[in-house]
């Protein structure tokens, strides 16, 4: 039995939020005299080394500064996982508000489980963004100025009469 091997089995059986990031195989569990789990007397995990592919896009770059701003871990990778880097589900929700806010779109946390890392996320917000339409400000600047140029010098009067603070 490998912790390669017991990832394969548990991924099976479970979501991928809920595999262990890590395995420490111990021929026996440290005890304390009073027979209890020594917690302080385990190893620390062994970190397995993986290739860091850093974000490329505009939104895969916007999508790790909101992660390492929830998760509090610097320099993530777009094939990180979310859970595997200590996020949990108050953490979830905490992610889909910062990403509704910055992006202006409604990402369900149920999307954070089902996309756990930034190039999972990015493919899943790419289509809800494309959606939305920025705000051209010169546009509406524009538009708003013709308005008030096809008015009457009486309907312009009107107006501020009616809108004077």
């Amino acid at each position: 039995l490998n912790a390669e091997t017991l990832r394969a089995a548990l991924s099976q059986q479970l979501p991928d939020y809920a595999v262990p990031s890590a395995f420490v195989i111990l021929p026996v569990l440290p005890k304390l005299a009073s027979g209890k789990l020594n917690k302080q007397a385990l190893p620390e995990p062994e970190q397995r080394l993986k290739t860091h592919t850093a974000p490329s896009t505009e939104l895969e770059i916007q999508l790790a500064t909101i992660w390492q701003d929830v998760l509090g871990v610097a320099d993530i990778g777009i094939d990180d996982n979310f859970f595997a880097l200590g996020g949990h589900s108050l953490l979830a929700m905490r992610l889909a508000m910062k990403i509704r806010q910055q992006f202006s779109v409604d990402l369900p946390v149920s999307d954070i489980f089902n996309h756990p890392s930034i190039a999972a996320m990015a493919a899943a917000l790419n289509p809800l963004i494309a959606k939305t339409k920025p705000i051209d400000l010169a546009d509406e600047l524009a538009q708003a100025l013709s308005t008030l140029q096809s008015l009457s010098t009486q309907d312009l009067q009107q107006l501020l009469a009616k809108n004077s603070f």
